[in-house]
C-alpha cells in the first residue's frame, strides 16, 4: 500500500501496526498467511496514517495515536465530514474518494494533541477551509513541530482503499510479505 511512502521503510510501518495491535487500537485476524493480519479499512488506515505522522519514536506510537485520534473538532463537528473525532473524520475522508478529492492537506502536531484537515469547498467560488481538532487542554509549545501530508497523497490512499485494498491485510502476520 502506498501508505509506506510516509515511513522510511515498509518495516517501519509494520512496526507501528504491531504497536497499535499490542495497544488494542487495531484488531488482527488470527493465523498466518493469506487472510490473516490487519484489514485495510478506512479506519485502520487512518490509525496507521496518524501513527506515521505523529511520532518517529516507536515507544510513543500507542500514546500519541490515542491522543491524536481522540481530538475533537473545535466547532462541534468537522465541516467536511460531519464527524466529531479526528480519527473518524480522517477515516470518513479515506473511505470516500469524493471527500478525499477536496482535501488539500492533513496536518498533525508532533508536540501536542492537535490535528487539522484543510479542504476546498466549491459553491459559486472555490474556498479553502481548515478544520482544527484538539483537546480541551491542547496548547502548542513555543517551538512547534507539525507533520503534513499533501491532499494528493490522501486522494491516492483513498483510491487504493476503494479499488484494491478493501478487506485485504495491510501487512500479513508472515514476515515474508514485509521484507
Amino acid at each position: 500500500m502506498r501508505l509506506c511512502l510516509l515511513c522510511r521503510a515498509p518495516a517501519a510501518l509494520y512496526e507501528r501496526q504491531r504497536a497499535l495491535v499490542r495497544g488494542g487500537l487495531l484488531d488482527q485476524n488470527e493465523g498466518k498467511g493469506p487472510g490473516s493480519g490487519v484489514r485495510a479499512t478506512p479506519s485502520t488506515v487512518a490509525l496507521l496514517l496518524i501513527a506515521a505522522m505523529a511520532t518517529d519514536n516507536l515507544s510513543d506510537v500507542e500514546l500519541r495515536v490515542r491522543e491524536i485520534a481522540n481530538t475533537k473538532a473545535d466547532k462541534g463537528t468537522c465541516g467536511l465530514t460531519g464527524k466529531r473525532l479526528f480519527q473518524n473524520a480522517l477515516a470518513a475522508t479515506l473511505g470516500s474518494e469524493e471527500l478525499a478529492n477536496r482535501v488539500t492537506e492533513i496536518s498533525i502536531s508532533r508536540t501536542s494533541p492537535l490535528a487539522m484537515i484543510r479542504y476546498q469547498w466549491t459553491k459559486g467560488k472555490r474556498t479553502t477551509f481548515a478544520w482544527k481538532f484538539s483537546t480541551s487542554t491542547s496548547s502548542e509549545p513555543v517551538q512547534k513541530v507539525m507533520a503534513s501530508v499533501d491532499g494528493c497523497i490522501i486522494q491516492t490512499i483513498a483510491g487504493d482503499i476503494a479499488r484494491d485494498f478493501q478487506d485485504t491485510p495491510v501487512f500479513s502476520t508472515t514476515k515474508k510479505q514485509v521484507a
